[in-house]
């Protein structure tokens, strides 16, 4: 099989399903037979034969839907609790962008509003130890979180 030639899929289904189509209606002329009296031995045996078969048959899809049903309950099962633990990790990280803006907002309260005084004037009033130069590392620091 090449990569471009679709997969044949349920063959044997197709199959299966022409055999129980076939069985389903020699079934209702054997039954029609029966509710007439008129079934011979062979008949007999071949409606008894026919009914065990569909019996097989429906106790096998019942078991395999039963396995398919359990399935399904684990597998939603596990997405519920992947779920829970997603809602959980956002919950903590809208927390924590929360105490981020607050951190933020307490740096932004300590950061100087007055403009860097001018150059000429004495050392110590232009810098006061360095708060401005500090307070221009902050901001430029914090520049590209407030752009975006």
């Amino acid at each position: 099989m090449t990569a471009t030639e679709p997969r044949r899929r349920h063959s044997r289904a197709k199959g299966r399903d022409h055999e129980r189509r076939d069985r389903r209606a020699a079934l209702d002329v054997l039954l029609a037979r029966a509710d007439r009296r008129r079934l011979s031995r062979t008949e007999a045996a071949l409606l008894r034969e026919y009914v065990v078969e569909e019996q097989r048959t429906g106790d096998e899809c019942r078991k395999a839907n039963a396995g398919s049903t359990r399935a399904l309950a684990e597998h939603r099962e596990a997405a519920d609790t992947v779920i829970r633990e997603l809602e959980g990790d956002l919950a903590e990280a809208r927390q924590r962008a929360a105490d981020a803006e607050q951190q933020l907002a307490a740096v932004r309260t300590v950061l100087p509003t007055q403009p860097r005084p001018r150059l000429g004037l004495p050392n110590a009033l232009a810098y006061e130890d360095g708060r401005h130069d500090m307070a221009d590392a902050v901001r430029d620091a914090l520049a590209p979180a407030d752009q975006s």
